[in-house]
């Protein structure tokens, strides 16, 4: 299920406004629609390449606490 702007604006209203924001991309290879909003709530030392994240998905974890959300 894709996701309009409305909706995306409406579920990062939730996330901790100080969490680092990564996007999910194919190397500009493919367009893809987004799906919705992952977070992180690990502590530890984000790093620069998503990929290597534990991306929650989970509605039984708080956003608010959220160090680092994945837009894709």
């Amino acid at each position: 299920m894709t996701i309009t702007v409305k909706e995306l604006i409406k579920e990062l209203k939730q996330f901790n406004p100080e969490a680092l924001v990564y996007v999910y991309a194919d190397h500009g290879q493919l367009e893809e629609q987004s799906q919705g909003v992952s977070y992180y709530t690990d502590t530890s030392e984000l790093t620069y390449y998503g990929e290597d994240m534990d991306w929650e998905t989970e509605d039984n974890l708080d956003p608010k606490v959220a160090t680092a959300i994945c837009i894709g």
